[in-house]
């Protein structure tokens, strides 16, 4: 009696490990049809495998081969449970690499059991997003107001907003949503100054670089009065638009007692690679409601990497004047990106 011959078993061939790839099957294993005609062995598996019995002195027979392609058969089953026996045998198969005769043959079946690598994981994303840039902060009521330009990274997933006082560490204040652009932080105390900067994270945690910071020192309402303006901060940006960069400087002009001043014409211009070197174009302004003008450069060829100056040559506006040595700065630069 034959068991291997039955109709409902799958009978496996052994082909020695170390010649897996190109048989040719051991002496020993048994060979098809049977004595009705059917296709036996039906597929074939390694023996010369180590175990844990017999150690790393391998094991042999189609005692050994048989168990091996059981265990690609509980694969095939993990993979997709709904699978029939007859399923499962046809995933086996289709699998098998033919060998011997072309098709399949009663030495060989089906060919060699094999099963697809499964898929390797991508490696972790380590690379931080870009900063935020163009940070602008304005002083309220014991708030500070803050307004950004976002990350041009596409994989952003939150902004963090960090605030410190003088001489102190940055602290986390605020995550927000990958796509705000402004932030109110309330609670703080008139009189003192704060610094703020933003990051972006990305989906895999990854914090970018901090944007400029921005400072600015809450104060109560006041009904006195000022004839004096100040530029309080400045923010230059470079991006490139086409072939070509487009420098912008965010000028924040305030008056003696630190209150945004709208309405003012902010004049200045634009250098390459320092304050006193090669003019590239000069630009006007007017604030907004919250002291805050966008000077546009002109449009030029340029390197990347490459610094851009912008300096305030004045500031204007009836009844008021500037007060360029009372200003926090009167110059700053961006980077080529």
């Amino acid at each position: 009696m034959d068991p291997a011959a039955a109709r409902t078993v799958l009978a496996v061939g052994a082909i020695p490990v170390g010649s897996y790839g190109a048989g040719p099957i051991e002496s020993f294993s048994s060979r098809g049809p049977t004595t009705d005609g059917r296709l036996k062995p039906e597929t074939c598996g390694p023996d010369g495998l180590t175990t844990f019995t017999y150690g790393l002195r391998g094991a042999y027979g189609t005692s050994f081969a048989a168990p091996t392609v059981a265990g690609a058969a509980a694969l095939v089953i993990d993979e997709n449970g709904s699978l029939t026996v007859d399923g499962v045998k046809s995933a086996l198969y289709a699998k098998a690499a033919d060998m011997g005769a072309v098709g399949p043959d009663n030495t060989y079946g089906t060919g060699r059991t094999l099963l697809p690598l499964a898929a390797t994981a991508p490696p972790p994303d380590t690379t931080p997003p870009a900063a935020p840039t163009g940070l602008a902060a304005t002083a309220g009521d014991a708030a500070v107001s803050l307004a950004w330009t976002r990350s041009v990274s596409t994989d952003v997933a939150s902004q963090r907003v960090y605030r410190r006082v003088s001489g102190g560490t940055y602290a986390l204040v605020a995550t927000l949503s990958a796509t705000a652009t402004a932030h109110a932080s309330a609670g703080l105390t008139n009189g003192t100054p704060y610094f703020f900067v933003v990051r972006a994270v990305d989906g895999a945690g990854n914090e970018s670089a901090a944007s400029n910071e921005a400072s600015a020192t809450p104060r109560a309402p006041t009904s006195q009065t000022s004839t004096s303006l100040r530029v309080s901060s400045i923010a230059v940006s470079v991006v490139k638009e086409g072939p070509n960069f487009v420098a912008r400087a965010t000028v924040k002009v305030v008056d003696s007692l630190g209150r945004p001043v709208p309405g003012a014409t902010v004049s200045g211009r634009f250098n390459a690679d320092s304050a006193g070197g090669s003019l590239l174009g000069s630009g006007s302004a007017v604030t907004d409601s919250q002291g805050q003008a966008v000077v546009n450069g002109p449009r030029f060829r340029y390197q990347r990497g490459r610094l851009v100056h912008f300096t305030v040559t004045g500031v204007t506006k009836s009844g008021m004047t500037y007060d360029a040595s009372g200003s926090a700065e009167t110059t700053d630069f961006g980077t080529a990106r």
